[in-house]
């Protein structure tokens, strides 16, 4: 259906495939979460408070590192989409410091190009797992999706930092 609206020769294109895909996820997920319990497949929301699944676009990432010479440095980059929980509208808002708060991060790349959307992923996804540990997260596991419009994969760096 995208294609026959959108042109997906180039990668905003391609990206307009993913982000139609993920936009309807999260939206039923806010839909199960404000509706009363009823004989859906997903499990009933939680009575607690609970922080609510975003998705970010654009989302800027930094990531401070040592170099192999021993100098600080400084890694910035802007994944396609990240996902990440705020408490409310207002955070959502706000300029996106807490990358901790980040579980998963997507890149998309026009077609022809899915395999060099790895490395840059890759790149994202430590950032973010290495924010979380800096912040103290039990759970450091982070997880992306790279894609074409067509060919997707799924990555996942886990506590222990693989892989």
């Amino acid at each position: 259906m995208v294609n026959a609206v959108w042109g997906t020769e180039n990668e905003a294109g391609r990206r307009i495939a993913v982000e139609c895909l993920i936009t309807d996820v999260l939206y039923r997920i806010r839909q199960h979460d404000s509706a009363e319990p009823s004989g859906s497949a997903l499990p009933p929301p939680s009575p607690m408070p609970r922080l609510h699944l975003r998705g970010f676009a654009e989302a800027s990432l930094s990531f401070r590192a040592v170099s192999p010479a021993g100098k600080p440095v400084v890694i910035n980059g802007r994944c396609d989409v990240g996902f990440g929980y705020i408490e409310d509208e207002e955070e959502a808002r706000r300029p996106l410091a807490k990358q901790h708060t980040f579980l998963a991060v997507l890149e998309a790349k026009r077609g022809g190009m899915f395999d060099s959307a790895f490395p840059q992923l890759l790149a994202y996804m430590a950032t973010i797992h290495h924010a979380r540990r800096e912040a103290g997260k039990k759970n450091t596991t982070v997880y992306g999706i790279m894609s074409d419009g067509l060919h997707y994969a799924f990555v996942e760096v886990d506590n222990n930092s693989m892989v």
